[in-house]
């Protein structure tokens, strides 16, 4: 843990920020039991997996007159999986609440994510380490890790930590999977009779933890305008040098909801979104096709040699053609339990047995450098790191190659006409300047310069934006007033989000009313469905409309760095005015200047 000593001055004013609290968390708030609820698919084997758990209320937090017990409570909290902006204030709302509750609670914090719970390494939270993490980035006041609690004996392992910590909650801070695990660890406790109540609080910067009753999940607001920023910079690189176009891939493996919320702040030239890359069933060929047409495009236009494209970290889950080639790997990876490094040779020689021809043929013509990528080993969850998957360069190379082809069959048909023009009279002042022209456009075509970045980790740590710093300590506080109430197995979840904060609606949602059953490591396992972009929803309508316009003008816009104070520092993102039915206004709005001189003067 870092000492205020190190604390820079943006840091220390940061720490001063006190986030506001919905009505319903202020004064007395009791908690009323609302309606029944099913798992969102596959109802019968959920309930079959979670007998205790499954088919409970969903629960409202109201303000109210009326006084609860009030006794001390032992809570254990844990963060899992990747960081995202305002993990520490969940955890600092909880701790302010569990001390207003009774100024003899405790609150435990567990060392490196959920191993950390099945071994016992523990610290007991204090004020200072609360003060010393509050409204900042990262997850580094415990640290995380991405295990989960899927077996036999890490289950008994926990119940034994419940037990000898004597806990009356745990809360599990994490995405679709660290959630699903707390759904299985509440499922335990209750079967063995643990009196530890299990709460989980949705994180993802991925944006992918949503659905009808969670409308977005922390972290996203900043990752996103982190992301954004770092977009509108290079923009603006692009239009002074006027000579590369940039590749940039966007975390998001499941989902393109970054990608898309980036494309509506920044304006990009091109942006693939996966979800309707699959829709359409667009081939890979047919997607390098489309760059180096744009790209031909806006050169023939006004000779734009620049451009930006953006890409989903997860691309190439949705294109169908490589989605056939991950399927065939996993399928190798399920059917040979014996870890081993795999080669080239063993795909082909498995795609050989599997009479895949089409398949084969798009492996062996990719770089070699991406296809071994392909060949990594499995991430925890028996995912494909898409990380590692440098799908930017991948495009980058295969859309130079095309257009050298295509300067290359331009020049032979030139060649050609100029074997039929020999023998007639000297070319014209037009024909002149056609042929200079056209070899301008081999030239270019030929001499195509782009480069790639992919932002990652960029965004998981930065100072999480007002709203992600509101959002979290009202989370805190959820989850507080859901266990001191007696709830478990359910997420605790702000709605209403849209609007101010004092009106924001706290409730906590059966964990199991979002679980289905998916196919993992050629095994069916019940987890939390993942919500990926709505293409007939308003956010995504919203960037189509948009998108022609975008593609053959410089429509870059520069959103800059998060504003903590001033008239954009409460700016929520796109995709969440969007989908709660407001309105994209940016091109109504006038701005006005706030600085000194007049108009006038800049004259």
């Amino acid at each position: 843990m870092r000492t205020t000593k190190f604390t820079s001055p943006l840091e220390w004013d940061r720490s001063q920020y006190q986030p506001p609290l919905p009505k319903a968390l202020k004064g007395n708030t009791i908690a009323i039991e609302g309606e029944l609820t099913t798992s969102v698919k596959d109802c019968d084997q959920i309930k079959e997996l979670f007998p205790q758990s499954y088919g409970r209320p969903i629960i409202k937090l109201i303000s109210s007159e009326k006084k609860i017990q009030k006794k001390p409570l032992k809570i254990g909290i844990v963060l899992s999986g990747g960081p995202a902006p305002g993990g520490h204030n969940v955890i600092v709302g909880l701790y302010r609440f569990l001390k207003k509750h009774h100024r003899d609670s405790k609150l435990i914090g567990f060392k490196g994510g959920l191993l950390g719970v099945v071994d016992n390494k523990s610290v007991v939270i204090s004020l200072e380490m609360c003060k010393k993490t509050f409204n900042l980035g990262g997850f580094h006041m415990l640290g995380t890790g991405r295990d989960k609690i899927d077996s036999l004996k890490k289950k008994e392992a926990t119940r034994k930590t419940a037990i000898k910590q004597n806990l009356n909650g745990l809360v599990i801070i994490g995405g679709d999977d660290s959630n699903t695990n707390a759904a299985v660890v509440c499922e335990d406790f209750l079967k063995h009779n643990i009196p530890c109540q299990v709460i989980g609080v949705p994180k993802t910067i991925d944006g992918d933890l949503q659905n009808e009753h969670i409308e977005t999940s922390f972290g996203f607001d900043t990752a996103t305008k982190i992301y954004s920023e770092l977009i509108g910079n290079i923009m603006m690189d692009c239009i002074s040098s006027r000579k590369y176009w940039h590749f940039i891939r966007l975390m998001g493996r499941s989902a393109s909801h970054i990608a898309l919320e980036c494309a509506l702040q920044t304006h990009p030239n091109l942006v693939l979104i996966g979800e309707h890359v699959k829709e359409n069933e667009i081939k890979f060929n047919e997607i390098v096709e489309m760059i180096a047409d744009l790209i031909c495009q806006r050169f023939k236009q006004g000779k734009k040699k620049h451009g930006v494209v953006i890409i989903p970290e997860g691309l190439i889950l949705f294109i169908p053609d490589f989605k056939q080639l991950l399927d065939r790997i996993d399928e190798m990876f399920g059917s040979n339990k014996k870890k081993q490094d795999w080669k080239a040779e063993d795909l082909e020689k498995y795609l050989d047995e599997k009479s895949d021809t089409e398949t084969k043929k798009l492996f062996i013509d990719l770089p070699k450098a991406i296809s071994s990528q392909l060949l990594l080993t499995r991430d925890p969850h028996g995912n494909v790191d898409v990380s590692k998957i440098e799908t930017g360069k991948l495009l980058k190379w295969s859309v130079r190659k095309l257009l050298q082809d295509r300067a290359t069959k331009i020049e032979k048909e030139e060649e050609e006409k100029k074997k039929e023009k020999e023998e007639k009279k000297e070319e014209t002042e037009e024909e002149k300047k056609k042929r200079i022209k056209k070899e301008s456009f081999i030239t270019y075509m030929k001499h195509w310069s782009s480069m790639t970045h992919f932002f990652g980790y960029e965004g998981r740590c930065g100072f999480p934006s007002n709203f992600d710093c509101n959002y979290c300590y009202a989370l805190g506080h959820t989850a507080g007033h859901l266990l001191a109430h007696g709830k478990t197995g359910v997420m605790a979840v702000v709605q209403n989000l849209k609007e101010s904060v004092d009106k924001w609606v706290c409730s906590g949602i059966p964990i199991t009313a979002m679980l289905n059953m998916e196919k993992r490591l050629s095994t069916w396992r019940p987890v939390i469905r993942k919500t990926l972009v709505d293409l007939n929803g308003k956010s995504f309508q919203t960037m189509l409309g948009r998108s022609r316009e975008w593609a053959l003008n410089d429509h870059y816009r520069s959103l800059g760095p998060i504003q903590f104070k001033g008239s954009n520092s409460n700016a929520i993102t796109k995709i969440l005015i969007l989908n709660q039915g407001g309105d994209d206004t940016e091109d109504k709005i006038e701005y006005k200047s706030n600085g000194e001189k007049k108009d006038e003067d800049l004259k």
